[in-house]
């Protein structure tokens, strides 16, 4: 897949470009010396001479080409290619999008005068900020993000070339913008995940099903944080969907309440969609919101219920009648869990997964469902007991 490297000005694109390429192994193409060969024009002088509007349009034809041409290549975008929604979404499909990153004032001090950056010129220190927030949540629509004001030009290569291997797929929400990340029996990235969130504590959530089924990578994750000298508070509940009421809910806050939490904390979900579901609402109400990081370990929640925002409990009115949306800050989906799941819980998930694609391309459908109808389910499925899901 193609590497993306975004960001405002000055924060290294075109200079990290060609280092990641060449660890990467891939090819290395500058979006805006791209539009140059092809009017034959430079920068400068077809923003002067048409106009801001028709040269992003321009920008817009030649970064989509470049995306959908099947070519695999490290692409440096211009400072404001990402404000085209239509681009950075396609990037998002088709590439592993890197926003670079620096203080602004940093980038001021490398700006200089700005001579070959039109949409610079003239800027005071006040529209510079202003311009900088405005771009803001167009690069948050990322996969990751580096620093490059402090990384060596070499380290932020390296960080790049190695964190662009990751299994990671972006949930474009703007400011709110997370990522799911695919691992395999690695609970250290669950725990590298949670840290990279600098939190002054964390409220780890499960279920009694999980606590014994999942034994071993709860204990790595809660010990690793506890390493670290992260406040940990453990929380358990009973399983099932009938469990998923207010005093569920209630035990959630009672715990983080009394485990003196602040509104720098975070709430890491271990479980099916039940808990996810408690504890995200739990994160979304505790101290008027706090962050919430979600670790499925059922296919089903993997696929559904820690995308998106959606938290929340039963009531006897009816079912997910009382809750809020509340985005995660991430989500771990470690397919390790689904080796001791229930074979029914996972024909249930590969369900959904086929509900998803027979609303997106019927072709992946068809090709899906014949994967499903022979799935090698894990050997260490066991029968599913009524009410279960770990």
């Amino acid at each position: 897949m193609s590497i993306v490297l975004s960001g405002f000005s000055a924060t290294g694109k075109s200079t990290l470009g060609p280092l990641v390429a060449r660890e990467v192994g891939l090819p290395f193409l500058d979006l805006d010396e791209e539009i140059a060969r092809r009017t034959g024009v430079s920068i400068p002088d077809l923003w002067r001479e048409r106009g801001e509007p028709a040269f992003r349009t321009i920008e817009r034809e030649v970064a989509g080409e470049l995306l959908r041409d099947g070519v695999r290549r490290v692409l440096a975008f211009g400072g404001g290619t990402v404000t085209c929604r239509e681009t950075r979404r396609l990037a998002l499909e088709r590439a592993v999008v890197v926003t670079l990153t620096a203080a602004p004032r940093s980038l001021r001090a490398r700006l200089g005068g700005s001579g070959d950056r039109p949409v610079l010129q003239g800027l005071d220190a006040d529209r510079f900020t202003e311009l900088f927030e405005q771009r803001a949540s167009g690069y948050a629509e990322c996969h990751f993000r580096v620093t490059t004001d402090v990384l060596s030009i070499e380290e932020a290569a390296t960080v790049i070339a190695r964190e662009a291997r990751r299994s990671r797929v972006a949930v474009p929400l703007g400011l709110r913008s997370y990522c799911v990340e695919v691992v395999d029996d690695a609970p250290n990235v669950t725990v590298a995940t949670v840290a990279d969130l600098r939190p002054t504590s964390v409220v780890v959530v499960t279920d009694d099903v999980v606590r014994v089924a999942r034994a071993a990578p709860l204990l790595a994750i809660t010990d690793a944080l506890k390493a670290a000298g992260t406040p940990v508070v453990e929380v358990t509940l009973p399983n099932g969907e009938t469990r998923k009421t207010l005093d569920s809910v209630s035990a959630v806050w009672d715990a983080a309440l009394a485990g003196g939490i602040d509104r720098h904390a975070v709430v890491l979900a271990i479980g099916g969609g039940v808990v996810g579901d408690l504890a995200g609402f739990a994160a979304s109400t505790l101290l008027r919101g706090v962050r919430v990081v979600q670790a499925p370990t059922t296919l089903l929640a993997m696929v559904d219920a820690s995308v998106g925002g959606k938290t929340g409990f039963d009531h006897p009115h009816g079912k997910n009648l009382l809750g809020s949306f509340h985005q995660p800050s991430a989500v771990i989906a470690d397919v390790a869990h689904l080796t001791t799941l229930p074979r029914r819980l996972l024909t249930a998930g590969l369900a959904e997964v086929a509900k998803i694609a027979l609303t997106r391309d019927s072709g992946k459908s068809l090709r899906l469902a014949q994967t499903i109808s022979r799935a090698n389910l894990p050997r260490g499925s066991r029968r599913s007991s009524p009410g279960a899901s770990p």
